[in-house]
């Protein structure tokens, strides 16, 4: 009466035995198993000190037959992590923060922005399994400038060396300069960071080439599109939990929406 299940994006295998979920529309919750240590008789010290695949992993749904438990969730079924979203002051709790994070500060965005400009959100699917949305949006709409908003990994934690410290959550809003996708146009990050400094913004670098957005898919469509990233640096992203600092989200909305005006005052050229 076990489910297996795969991975849709990077998800890190550590981090889920134990964990609940939810399967299907119609929600049917079940839970991450692994064997328990007390069945660890006869199992070498390796096996019992190596982390389990996504392949050895189980899903208890209380079924008690494999029929029960085809007949409860088809084959093929979504699930999601079961986290309730928490807010603990300037620190909030949830699942997905890359990229809801981004989603909320588009939505925060169109809500109090007057510009000139035509926007065009995009909420798009599928950055981590090949950036179908992507490319199919800026296609259609063929903007003359992207800026991804999005949640990024920190790593400001016990055990992270300072060379690999990718970004400290609270220190401000990102701006990339490079990551495995893409290296952001030097002219236009400048005049982001002239603008954070205009505004009194604080902000940071990411400091590691790691990861990739989908505007390394945008920027060589169209003949290539201009592109800039603003992001938000959450911990334990791609795990069933993540935390990120609200005072981040906001300034990121800020920066976005300042940098916007100057576009439409003539002050930043793309």
């Amino acid at each position: 009466g076990y489910l297996k299940i795969r991975g849709a994006g990077g998800l890190d295998p550590r981090v889920l035995p134990g964990k609940s979920i939810l399967i299907g529309s119609e929600k049917l919750p079940g839970v991450i198993g692994i064997r328990p240590p007390h069945c660890e008789r006869g199992m070498s010290k390796e096996e019992k000190e190596k982390a389990s695949t996504i392949k050895e992993l189980v899903v208890d749904i209380g079924a008690k037959t494999a029929d029960e438990a085809k007949s409860l969730v088809p084959i093929n079924s979504r699930a999601m992590f079961n986290t309730q979203f928490e807010d603990w002051g300037d620190v909030i709790k949830g699942k997905s923060f890359d990229d809801r994070i981004g989603c909320w500060a588009i939505a925060k965005i169109f809500t109090e922005l007057k510009t000139d400009c035509t926007l065009i959100a995009s909420f798009t699917m599928g950055e981590e399994i090949g950036m179908m949305g992507a490319r199919l949006a800026v296609r259609t709409h063929k903007p003359d400038l992207v800026i991804e908003l999005e949640g990024t990994s920190a790593g400001d934690m016990p055990g992270v060396e300072d060379h690999m410290l990718c970004t400290t959550m609270g220190n401000g809003p990102v701006i990339t300069f490079e990551d495995r996708s893409i290296i952001i146009p030097r002219k236009l990050r400048r005049s982001l960071e002239e603008t954070a400094k205009m505004n009194n913004i604080k902000y940071q670098y990411k400091g590691t080439v790691t990861g990739g957005t989908n505007v390394g898919l945008m920027q060589v469509e169209n003949g290539g599109t201009k592109c800039l990233v603003i992001a938000a640096g959450c911990r334990y992203i791609h795990s069933p939990v993540s935390l990120a600092s609200k005072s981040d989200a906001e300034n990121m909305v800020k920066l976005t929406k300042v940098f916007i005006q100057r576009i439409d005052k003539g002050d930043v050229t793309i």
